[in-house]
């Protein structure tokens, strides 16, 4: 992960196949995180779970199209922890596994 600015979006990037999750801030947080996704044209899909088998998953939270392979989402995550990040949009995967900080 590095910070880049890619669609003159400046995040540190989460890179799958043909698919891209941009944080703005360095590290996820429980509750609410704010994260930009890049692609291929299509429809965008996110889940995820947490590894310690603790339960809960991840939510998307008013994601919004800001053009062609091209969404923010605020993503919902119920608690802290290691969690498998997963997502598709298009031909595009991600598939990461990513820690979660205590608010």
């Amino acid at each position: 992960m590095r910070l880049e600015r890619r669609e003159g979006y400046p995040a540190y990037w989460i890179d799958g196949t043909k698919l891209a999750a941009g944080l703005p801030m360095v590290v996820l947080r429980e509750g609410s995180n704010k994260i930009q996704w890049q692609g291929e044209s299509g429809d965008l899909a996110v889940g995820g779970r947490a590894l310690d088998g603790a339960g809960g998953e991840v939510q998307l939270v008013n994601p919004v199209r800001l053009g062609v392979g091209i969404y923010s989402t605020s993503t919902e995550f119920p608690h802290p922890g290691c969690w498998r990040l997963t997502a598709t949009m298009g031909p595009g995967s991600l598939d990461a596994v990513v820690y979660v900080f205590p608010k």
